[in-house]
């Protein structure tokens, strides 16, 4: 190995041709952002090198031998030095030397005109024999006179630029390298010392590499073939490990920290996932040879995710699009701060204490459970968790993708790290409790899917800390919440439960009703009388069975209580029959009924309150869904007035269908569109959860419920015969309808519904017997005519069964 030498006292005295063996030019290339951060890292650290106080910049080897090494039993010492390892770092040297002499060119014919024309005749004894076009382009750069600025323009624009040149990739490369360079040096740190800087470059030796002569040291080319064929490309964390370590540099604490860290106690904390993972994917891939378990991965995905939340905490005006999880850029100027080092530093402890304490996936598993308990005398203080995976540590190893369950895990491994808790007990799962309540209430009400849908999102982090450590103010949570730091809702919410924690059964009962799927966390809906379960053990255990009857009802039964009771559902938006209005209802297979419950109401008083109350005094009374319902529906109305009465004695208006679904009431979407909610029956139900409902068909509920009370519509509505319909498109009402045949366009008959009112037109009159035609009454000075009735379903079923009949009598059907 010679002395450090540098590339201009080097090609002074050998020429440098890249031979035809060697591979395109890339360095310059930047095909992602990780190669976009290596390069522009890479080309920083020598600019930096050339500043007046810049430490020296040291290439490592480069090795390589004369033509005809290996050929002729004598080298001429005159010929090419073919660097066989080491071009692209030799061809990013000579593109530096070119750019620095471009843009540092003297205007006038002195000594320095002299020193320019010097140099730029030892720089052209850098040639490539890879390609024609290589070897020209460098020959073009170092015959052609440029002006400094602009020097990729200048070069395109030349006539020997041609479509040889363009298509090059080694010149491509080139070009996109003098680009970088060109804009770096316009940067304020470097371009008041330009001159400088290329002095330091061609005469100071600040950047240097060390020289492998495979002649000297009587070797041969298959070297390097044999360390090629060895050779592996640094993986990210290795590449993490060596910058994190060079931003430790003048740290020599941090450094001793961090090494024994990510070599011992913090390594161990990866293996067992790692190792874990490495099992599994054996086990499903026993065809693919998997050589051994890293823990490369894992610690990459954790290190990223948690750096993250470091970042949107530090900085406060960010979007969530400006962190790149990929990019050491990204979180570097995170890192320079001691703070979040040591915060980094502290979490991977506390997981390491954890680990040895009592494992981690076991630590997760005593603070979470998927499945709470229903039964009321089997209680346990964990909390649950609405996702399958309770180990928040090994969803954080799994992607680089944010999910909110890293904010939960961060506000965890804080608590631990602050109290040296390295075990659960109730004082850290009430604190979890508080955190997942506070979390899962940052959410919006999607009137598209008509759902709940979580907003919790990374560039709020500063936001959800502040919440943490005004938690954290105190070992216990309670004791945090009753003298908080913070005044806002979310605290205002978890201090309001605060007056059911002196009560054991109460705090039972809440925690619970937080656990709900319809709930997480949000109990507003039970807040009035919550109040008269404090200090009634009694009173709470039946609470909690009223509440487990209505979550086990069938969705027919659950929207029943809702309308009994009075509750009018939501009223999710505009469309164009009106409004919208939702019930309930497990379309696709997507329990929606958390909306009800987690809605945010505009005034103080949730819209299920009066209702719960109202609901819970009959099930006191009845002890039993099935006595409640059957005393409200059905039979139980004898004179149905109000859309509410018929909703609730005719379940086929309330669980309006269009008829070729299943003759299955629990199937209904409970979502209709109503000309004037709840004050008539103006309206129509739509089966579609989307921004444009009424695009496909509906059905008006009350023709619903008279179709399928008719004895003959299923005969005249099969796949064979459609001659009855009673199915609608668009936000055009559906009619119920009798046809001369299977054309749906000449109907015989039709009945619309209205407000408060059947009517059909004078053709479809003109086609009834005189009998039929007795029981509908002229509407003054129009076509149209009202049928005459009290119950607006069984009355014009009776009437419907009748057309038919006559019809039939007479071969119209």
């Amino acid at each position: 190995m010679s002395n450090n030498v540098t590339f201009f006292s080097f090609i002074k005295e050998h020429e440098i041709q890249i031979p035809l063996i060697q591979r395109d030019y890339v360095q310059g290339l930047a095909l992602d952002g990780k190669m976009q951060e290596r390069r522009d890292d890479f080309v920083s650290k020598l600019l930096d090198a050339l500043l007046v106080d810049g430490a020296v910049y040291n290439l490592d080897f480069i090795y390589g031998a004369r033509e005809s090494f290996g050929v002729d039993a004598t080298v001429n010492s005159e010929s090419p030095f073919l660097p066989l390892d080491g071009q692209q770092r030799l061809t990013t040297l000579f593109l530096l030397h070119w750019c620095l002499l471009q843009k540092t060119q003297p205007t006038d014919n002195d000594v320095d005109k002299t020193v320019f024309l010097n140099r730029m005749e030892i720089l052209s004894r850098f040639s490539y024999k890879t390609r024609i076009s290589s070897k020209r382009f460098c020959e073009k750069l170092m015959s052609t006179a440029f002006k400094s600025d602009d020097l990729v323009s200048q070069i395109q624009s030349k006539y020997w630029f041609d479509n040889d040149v363009k298509a090059d990739p080694t010149v491509c490369a080139m070009l996109e390298m003098i680009s970088v360079v060109e804009k770096m040096l316009c940067d304020e740190k470097y371009r008041e010392h330009l001159k400088e800087m290329t002095d330091n470059l061609f005469d100071n030796g600040k950047i240097t590499f060390s020289l492998l002569d495979m002649q000297r040291y009587n070797l041969t080319d298959g070297l390097y073939v044999k360390m090629n064929a060895r050779g592996k490309e640094l993986t990210s964390f290795e590449n993490w490990k060596a910058d994190f370590l060079a931003l430790l540099s003048d740290n020599q604490e941090d450094k001793r920290r961090f090494s024994r860290g990510i070599e011992h106690e913090w390594n161990d904390v990866f293996w067992t996932i790692s190792y874990k993972k490495y099992c599994e994917q054996t086990d499903d891939n026993k065809n693919k040879k998997i050589d051994y378990p890293r823990i490369d991965e894992s610690f990459m995905n954790f290190f990223r995710n948690i750096s993250r939340l470091f970042y949107f905490i530090s900085n406060v005006d960010r979007n969530a699009d400006d962190y790149n999880p990929y990019l050491w850029s990204t979180v570097k100027d995170v890192y320079e701060n001691k703070h979040w080092r040591a915060t980094l530093f502290d979490l991977l402890d506390t997981l390491y204490k954890i680990k040895k304490q009592q494992n981690i996936e076991n630590f997760f598993d005593d603070i979470f459970h998927t499945e709470p308990s229903t039964d009321w005398n089997s209680h346990t203080t964990k909390v649950k968790i609405f996702s399958d995976n309770k180990n928040l540590f090994d969803k954080a190893c799994s992607t680089s993708e944010f999910e909110s369950s890293h904010v939960i895990l961060y506000a965890i491994l804080t608590y631990c790290t602050k109290y040296q808790v390295y075990s659960v007990d109730d004082d850290l799962r009430n604190y979890v409790r508080v955190c997942r309540n506070y979390l899962d209430e940052h959410n919006y009400f999607d009137t598209s899917s008509v759902s709940i849908v979580p907003v919790i999102r990374a560039n709020n982090m500063k936001e959800y800390d502040d919440f943490f450590k005004m938690l954290q103010a105190n070992r216990n949570v309670f004791l945090s919440l009753n003298a908080p730091i913070l005044n806002n809702e979310y605290v205002s919410t978890e201090r309001s439960k605060m007056k059911y924690y002196q009560d054991a059964d109460a705090l039972k009962l809440v925690r619970k009703i937080e656990d709900l799927d319809y709930t997480h966390g949000n109990i507003k809906a039970f807040s009035s009388w919550l109040d008269k379960c404090v200090g009634d053990a009694a009173l709470c255990q039946q609470t909690w069975n009223a509440i487990l009857a209505f979550r086990n009802a069938t969705p027919l039964e659950k929207v029943q209580l809702f309308c009994i009771f009075g509750y009018k559902g939501i009223q999710v938006k505009d469309c164009a029959y009106g409004k919208a209005v939702f019930l309930g209802g497990e379309l696709g297979n997507t329990p929606r009924w958390m909306v009800h419950f987690r809605q945010k109401p505009k005034s103080d008083k949730h819209p299920l309150n009066d209702w719960f109350c109202s609901y819970m005094n009959a099930f006191l009374q009845f002890g039993d869904l099935k006595k409640i319902i059957d005393s409200n529906t059905g039979d139980a109305i004898s004179s149905p007035t109000s859309t509410k009465d018929y909703m609730l004695k005719y379940k086929d208006v309330l669980a309006s269908q269009l008829y070729w679904r299943k003759d299955d009431a629990n199937a209904a979407p409970f979502y209709f569109a109503m000309q004037d909610p709840w004050n008539d029956l103006d309206m129509i139900t739509m089966h579609g959860f989307s921004k444009t409902p009424l695009l496909g068909y509906q059905t008006c509920p009350m023709v619903n419920a008279v179709a399928r009370g008719m004895k003959e519509f299923k005969k005249y509505t099969s796949s064979s015969c459609k001659r009855i319909g009673c199915v609608g498109e668009g936000r055009w009402k559906a009619n119920l309808v009798i046809n001369k045949d299977d054309d749906w366009n000449h109907p015989l008959f039709y009945l619309k519904f209205y407000k408060h009112e059947w009517i059909t037109d004078v053709e479809s009159f003109n086609n009834l017997p005189s009998n039929l035609q007795n029981r509908l009454s002229p509407i003054r000075e129009t076509k149209f005519y009202i049928l005459k009735v009290n119950d607006l379903i069984a009355d014009t079923i009776k009437f419907m069964d009748d057309v038919v009949s006559e019809f039939e009598k007479t071969n119209k059907l």
